[in-house]
């Protein structure tokens, strides 16, 4: 009987140990699977850190753009006024001048008339001038005429 127990008893050792080493080694295997779908949960969680990282970055880029474009169309707009005002000044300086122009347009008109009339006045006056004159040389021509005519009727008269 001691040895039929001492059997007995060695294979209820031998079935504690081989329990000890299937606990073990289930919970190696349990390890592994609970270490395996940890390591896919930390792999896919840096996958999303990395992917939020770079939608950020596209997101940031994206509003960098908008804020550019935005920046550069009022830039655009300013340059636009500018130019506008420019021109507004230039056609208001016009506006102004071609009053200013027209003024002395009519100026130098009536001046270029008024040297017109001078001229024609000056001609007219030297034409009456020289008709005075001319008739004064005429008269003086034809009292030499005369003279003439009675110095050589005078003369006829004498010699007869």
């Amino acid at each position: 009987l001691s040895s039929a127990f001492g059997r007995w008893r060695g294979n209820a050792e031998e079935v504690q140990r081989l329990k000890r080493i299937l606990l073990k080694v289930t919970r190696r295997i349990a390890s592994r699977v609970i270490a395996s779908a940890f390591e896919r949960w930390r792999a896919n969680a840096e996958e999303v850190q990395r992917l939020k990282r770079i939608l950020l970055k596209v997101t940031r880029r994206m509003a960098s753009r908008v804020i550019a474009a935005a920046f550069e169309r009022w830039c655009e707009v300013v340059k636009d006024l500018r130019r506008l005002a420019g021109v507004a000044l230039k056609v208001a300086t016009r506006v102004m001048r071609r009053s200013l122009v027209a003024s002395f347009d009519r100026w130098c008109e009536a001046t270029e008339r008024l040297i017109k009339v001078r001229t024609v006045c000056t001609r007219i006056a030297s034409r009456i001038k020289h008709r005075s004159t001319l008739g004064a040389f005429a008269r003086w021509l034809e009292f030499l005429d005369d003279l003439k005519r009675l110095r050589a009727l005078a003369a006829r008269v004498a010699g007869r």
